[in-house]
């Protein structure tokens, strides 16, 4: 049996359910109390059991709940009229009393979320994409920067060149220059990933700033790693050259004309397409001309200094800031205290490099043992070597520089650590003075083959004089001497250097010189023989036997090549013979009496 409805439920079906709707299931739910206001500690009240739920207090929820989403979406307190509980209060049909069921929120809230949600992920995936794909052709690009491709100017081919007489458009009469040339360039494109396009502004010859031919590169495409030499066409017809003209000189139909080549090449690299490029400009100024030529051949000679061109007054200003620069000029910049020096006069490759030869050291060399090796091989033929501790160095190396500095180019002054043997040990064996601990100053003079020690004290002003005379060879030779021994009554005379003239050059008796020196493995067996010699030939008033250590004795008419030698001096003073060492001792005596020209009693062949 069907029960009226009453006006609360009719206003309930009203609120929750659409008009001219079919009829939906409904569901209705009771939540426990929140709140109590007279004190209660139970606040729940349990939900009256109806045989159906058409006939319990409904809220109407349209689709599924489960108890849990029930419970959680849903809840309230039945509350009468007057805000007072009420506990028994029921209305006619048994119910309990409820006005409101207060909900915590609505359903539309979690798909608006959802919604927002969605847009907010697809705009972060958005923007990180394009982040990486920012970052990726970032990190693309500057890989590619470092890739700049290298131009060289091979070589400028004049196939016509004429000077003449004539009249320019508004006719000023003046020398007028006619040039058909080609230019060969290099273009090496060092980027492994991409090729790059390559173009260039007009290819300009310039004389006296005006441009008197022109030509122009087309655009091409390079490969990646690759290298192309491209052909440029350079014309130029009856160019007015004005005021420029005057300081040319024709000689035998011939000019030398200084012209420079002038052009910017560029380059440009599709990385990523278009998204990323690189693009590279190289701006050529290339002189040409007589001086350059030789300058270039100088270069090419010389692969220890760094060479530099440059046509820009301003680059070459900051480059050389001593003094006025006249093209063309030639300029040396050394990290030293004397740091620029210039060539002066014409530029030929020969004198560039004795230029560079005779300025490239420091005036005063600190030989070390990287170092050295430069030392030896300088081409400068004069060279003074002072030795001295590293204290007493640094004493004299201001007045060493004043030195210098009067004979630039003319003297290579180098000062060595006497400690450091190396080093020192075998230019002081050379004059005996290998366990010196003083300061030592020598001198070398390699055009002539002449070594020269200073015997005075090392003063600035001795040393001063001593390179002097170095220059205008002055100085006396040095050679090693021992000092004089005293040969009373020896059967061999023992010679050294100072004694050389008197006891072999100057004696009227024919004399056999023995030539030893410590190391030699063979010397003591050939010393053995003189002695058998000496005492065979022992009465002879006109032969005399002597021996000379000649590693500690020089003299500049003893040039001996190999030790031991054996030299036989006659008694008129001939250039010397030599005599065979390997022989037997009654084969050298048989030699001797051959050369014995003044003889009074024949030698006993028997020993």
């Amino acid at each position: 049996m069907q029960h009226p409805k009453s006006e609360s439920d009719i206003a309930s079906l009203a609120a929750s359910s659409p008009s001219r709707s079919p009829k939906r299931a409904m569901y209705y739910v009771q939540s426990p109390s929140r709140d109590s206001h007279d004190g209660d500690k139970s606040s729940m009240h349990a939900t009256p059991n109806f045989a159906s739920p058409v006939e319990s207090p409904y809220h109407p929820s349209s689709g599924r709940h489960s108890r849990n989403s029930s419970g959680s979406r849903f809840s309230g307190i039945f509350r009468s009229s007057s805000g007072r509980k009420v506990a028994g209060k029921r209305n006619d049909k048994g119910w309990p009393e409820c006005n409101v069921i207060v909900e915590e929120g609505q359903y539309d809230e979690f798909g608006d979320e959802k919604a927002y949600t969605r847009r907010c992920q697809a705009l972060m995936a958005v923007c990180g994409f394009f982040l990486l794909f920012t970052v990726f052709c970032l990190i693309i690009w500057g890989a590619g920067r470092p890739f700049k491709p290298e131009v060289a100017v091979r070589s400028l081919t004049v196939n016509n060149m004429y000077i003449g007489s004539g009249s320019d458009f508004s006719g000023v009469q003046t020398r007028m220059l006619t040039v058909n040339s080609s230019l060969k360039i290099s273009v090496y494109n060092p980027a492994t990933f991409y090729g790059i396009h390559v173009s260039a502004t007009p290819v300009n010859l310039v004389y006296s700033d005006v441009v008197v031919a022109t030509g122009q590169l087309r655009k091409y495409y390079q490969h990646r790693k690759s290298q192309k030499i491209v052909l440029v066409h350079i014309e130029g017809a009856k160019v007015p050259l004005y005021g420029a003209g005057e300081s040319l000189v024709t000689t035998n139909n011939a000019v030398k004309v200084p012209l420079t080549l002038e052009f910017q090449i560029t380059s440009r690299g599709d990385v990523v397409g278009k998204l990323v490029r690189t693009k590279h400009r190289k701006r050529v100024s290339c002189p040409l001309g007589p001086e350059y030529g030789e300058f270039t051949k100088a270069a090419t000679a010389d692969d220890e200094i760094q060479f530099v061109e440059t046509s820009s007054t301003e680059v070459a200003e900051v480059l050389y800031p001593v003094g006025k620069l006249d093209k063309p000029f030639f300029g040396l910049v050394k990290s030293e205290p004397e740091k620029y020096t210039s060539l002066d006069g014409n530029l030929t490759s020969d004198r560039i490099l004795h230029f560079l030869e005779n300025n490239k050291f420091p005036l005063v060399t600190v030989m070390t043992e990287l170092n050295s090796a430069k030392v030896f091989s300088s081409t400068n033929k004069r060279q003074v070597y002072v030795f001295a501790e590293a204290d007493d160095l640094k004493k004299l190396t201001e007045s060493l520089q004043e030195v210098a500095k009067k004979f630039k180019s003319e003297i290579l002054l180098v000062a060595v650590d006497i400690q450091e043997e190396n080093l020192a040990k075998p230019f002081l064996t050379l004059f005996g003075l290998e366990d010196s601990e003083e300061t030592v100053v020598v001198a070398f003079d390699y055009k002539y083959n002449s070594k020269y020690l200073l015997e005075s004290d090392p003063t600035s002003r001795n040393i001063e004089g001593f390179c002097s005379g170095l220059v205008k060879g002055t100085l006396s030779p040095y050679y090693k001497s021992q000092p004089i021994p005293d040969n009373k009554n020896a059967s061999i005379l023992t010679v050294v250097g100072k004694t050389f003239d008197d006891l072999v050059l100057n004696s009227p008796k024919n004399i056999l010189l023995e030539v030893h020196t410590p190391w030699c493995i063979t010397c003591e067996a050939t010393s053995k023989k003189v002695e058998k010699l000496a005492k065979h030939f022992n009465g002879l008033e006109d032969l005399v036997f002597a021996r000379i250590d000649a590693s500690t004795n020089e003299h500049p008419k003893l040039q001996v090549e190999d030790y031991p030698t054996l030299l036989f001096y006659p008694a008129t003073k001939s250039d010397p013979i030599k005599l065979p060492t390997k022989s037997g001792v009654k084969d050298l005596a048989s030699l001797i009496n051959k050369k014995l020209k003044s003889q009074d009693r024949s030698a006993n062949d028997e020993l």
